[in-house]
C-alpha cells in the first residue's frame, strides 16, 4: 500500500524544506541507513536517540533515499536538491503519526496487543503459528515493541491481512501512551508478567504494571495470569478479564502438569465446565508452560474448539530469538539467551539449563544487567 509524500506531508503538518517531487511513492519505512530496502519508494526518518539521525541522511542518500523527515535544517539541501524533505518539531512523534493514519485505514483488521516483561515475542510467534491456518497474520518484526518499534510493526498491516498481533513495550512511566494510541482499538489484549526487566524506570512494580495494562481501553479483552495480578492488589484490573492460573480459580484454571520426556500435559478447567480440556506441548519450562497457557486461554475465548487447539499446540516450534539449545565443542552443550537480559531472563533461563541440559558442569557467561533499579551491590 503506498502513500503519496505529499499525503504524508498533511498528516504531519510539515514543512517542506524541500519538494522535489510531492507525487513520490511511499511503501517502507525506515530508520537505519543500513537497512534500506527499495530506497526510491522508502522514507527515511531522522531519529535523535544515542546517535542523531540526520548524520545518517548522507548515507541513506547514497543508497537511493529521497524521501526523508527531518527535524533540523543544518543540511546542506544543495547536495540533496532531487530529493523530499519534511521538517517536524519531533521526528519520533512524526514516525507515530505516519503509523497510527496507516492503522486508521485498516478498521476491520482484529488486532491482539501483547504487553510485558518477558515473553512478548514468544508469545506472538506462537500466535502466529497457532492462528496461520484461519489468518492472514500481519505481526510485529522479531521483537519491534519500542515506541519506534511499535509503528514500524503497525505498517506491516496491508489489504490482504485480517488479523495482526503487535508487542507493546515500555521503559518508564509514561511511555504508553504514545504507543497505545498508535495501535488501539485493540480487539483483545494479552498481558504476559510483570519481571524485573526496566525496574529502573518505575517507582514500583506496581506502577510498571498499570503502565503496561494502559495499552488497554474498556473495550479490549484482556488475557493475563491472575496469579501475577493478584500480586498488585492496588492496580485497577481491566473491565474484560479473562484469566488463567496454576494456583487459584480462574477462566481457565490449570488442574494437572504432567512432565514426560521434555513434553508437558496440561489438563485445565475451562469456565467451571465439569470435564477438563487437555493440551500437549513440546515444552517443559516454567516459562514456555506459562506462555502456552496464554496462548491456550486466547484461542479457547477466540472461540476455537479444543480439539483444534491441542493439534495446532502439538506443532508449536521454538522461538530462535531467544534460549538458543546448540551443541559445542568438545562435548559441551551451549544455551544462548543473549537476545534479552534482566534478572527475570537469567532466572528463566537457569531454569531452561536445569530442564534440559544434563551436564554436571555448568558456566554462565553473563554480561552487565542493565536499567534493574537497584544498587550495583545488591544486584550482583
Amino acid at each position: 500500500m503506498a502513500y503519496k509524500i505529499a499525503q504524508i506531508h498533511d498528516w504531519l503538518a510539515a514543512d517542506w524544506l524541500n519538494c522535489a517531487d510531492a507525487n513520490a511513492d511511499i511503501e517502507h519505512l525506515a530508520f537505519d541507513s543500513r537497512r534500506v530496502s527499495q530506497a526510491e519508494r522508502t522514507l527515511f526518518f531522522a531519529l535523535s536517540g544515542q546517535r542523531d539521525g540526520h548524520d545518517f541522511v548522507a548515507a541513506a542518500y547514497g543508497r537511493g533515499v529521497r524521501n526523508f523527515v527531518v527535524s533540523s535544517e543544518r543540511i546542506d539541501f544543495q547536495q540533496f536538491s532531487d530529493a523530499n524533505f519534511l521538517k517536524v518539531p519531533d521526528v519520533l512523534r512524526g514516525l507515530q503519526i505516519v503509523g497510527r493514519r496507516h492503522r486508521e485505514q485498516f478498521p476491520n483488521v482484529k488486532i491482539i496487543g501483547i504487553t510485558g516483561s518477558n515473553g512478548k515475542t514468544t508469545v506472538k510467534e506462537w500466535l502466529f503459528q497457532l492462528l496461520k491456518d484461519d489468518y492472514n497474520v500481519a505481526r510485529s518484526p522479531k521483537s519491534f515493541n519500542s515506541q519506534i518499534g511499535v509503528p514500524m510493526s503497525v505498517w506491516q498491516i496491508q489489504a490482504e491481512h485480517n488479523l495482526a498481533i503487535i508487542e507493546v513495550g515500555v521503559s518508564e512511566v509514561g511511555e504508553m501512551a504514545a504507543s497505545a494510541w498508535v495501535v488501539r482499538p485493540l480487539d483483545i489484549g494479552i498481558l504476559t508478567n510483570i519481571g524485573a526487566a526496566h525496574d529502573g524506570g518505575f517507582p514500583n512494580r506496581a506502577a510498571k504494571l498499570q503502565e503496561k495494562l494502559s495499552l488497554f481501553d474498556d473495550e479490549t479483552l484482556v488475557i493475563a495470569n491472575a496469579d501475577v495480578l493478584e500480586k498488585y492488589p492496588s492496580v485497577s484490573q481491566p473491565r474484560r478479564l479473562k484469566t488463567w492460573s496454576h494456583t487459584q480459580v480462574a477462566d481457565l484454571q490449570i488442574v494437572e502438569n504432567q512432565q514426560l520426556a521434555g513434553k508437558t500435559i496440561l489438563k485445565a478447567i475451562y469456565k467451571n465446565e465439569s470435564i477438563p480440556l487437555s493440551i500437549e506441548v513440546n515444552f517443559s519450562d516454567k516459562a514456555a508452560l506459562d506462555n502456552a497457557a496464554t496462548c491456550w486461554l486466547t484461542l479457547l475465548e477466540m472461540g476455537f474448539p479444543n480439539d483444534i487447539i491441542a493439534q495446532r499446540m502439538r506443532r508449536l516450534e521454538a522461538v530462535e530469538m531467544r534460549l538458543e539449545l546448540k551443541s559445542g565443542i568438545n562435548g559441551c552443550t551451549v544455551v544462548n539467551d543473549a537476545y534479552s537480559n534482566d534478572l527475570t531472563s537469567l532466572e528463566i533461563a537457569l531454569d531452561f539449563v536445569k530442564n534440559h541440559v544434563a551436564h554436571r558442569r555448568r558456566t554462565l557467561v553473563l554480561s552487565d544487567i542493565l536499567e534493574s533499579g537497584q544498587s550495583v551491590e545488591n544486584l550482583y
